[in-house]
């Protein structure tokens, strides 16, 4: 029931990162009892990408610099305009350069009252250890293969491709679904499959 100052979520991409995120920064802004309703006014802000508290910061280009972080840091200089949470997503903390990390961690040390930070990362080691030791980690792997498939099928992909999907990401949705969205996927697939099977020859076994 207590919430952290910063979270830093690893794991590998496409297992829910952003998705886990962006759960919880929503629940930080949520009206309702059982949160997030995804209804109440501050949840409809939150999802319209309108919450005046909350802020995404993404890398532009390769890298996410010093700048963007000193922007971000100007920006929570300023009271909340709600007068509750304030939530920070950034994507890909991971390729936040060095000198954008040693901006970002006094912040981290003193965030500031109910400020919340959500550092999404693939990797652990390209962040400084000082980044680390002030977040508490969370780790997200992938989902068992039968569970990713089954959540393909909630999502409408058809049960055959949903097992095939499910394999091809090992588990991770979020890379199931890219997959999905891609019409020469499966053609592709098929043709790699027949060469293969073309080339098996039941004699030199």
């Amino acid at each position: 029931g207590r919430i952290a100052h910063a979270y830093l979520i690893v794991g590998g991409r496409g297992t829910g990162k952003r998705t886990l995120a962006r759960l919880v920064a929503q629940s930080l802004f949520c009206m309702a009892g059982e949160k997030p309703c995804d209804i109440c006014p501050a949840c409809k802000r939150f999802l319209a990408g309108s919450h005046p508290d909350a802020r995404t910061v993404a890398p532009k280009g390769k890298s996410i610099g010093v700048d963007e972080v000193r922007q971000l840091i100007d920006w929570l200089s300023i009271k909340p305009y709600e007068g509750g949470y304030r939530a920070v997503i950034v994507e890909e903390a991971d390729r936040m350069t060095l000198s954008a990390q040693n901006a970002l961690l006094k912040t981290l040390e003193e965030p500031g009252d109910r400020t919340v930070f959500f550092l999404l990362a693939e990797s652990l080691n390209a962040l400084v250890p000082t980044v680390r030791s002030r977040s508490r980690i969370v780790r997200v792997a992938p989902l068992p293969l039968d569970l990713c498939a089954d959540v393909l099928v909630s999502r409408g992909v058809d049960e055959a491709r949903a097992r095939t999907l499910a394999g091809f990401s090992r588990g991770a949705v979020g890379r199931a679904l890219e997959i999905a969205k891609d019409e020469g996927f499966f053609p592709l697939y098929q043709r790699v499959l027949g060469s293969l099977n073309s080339l098996k020859d039941p004699g030199s076994v």
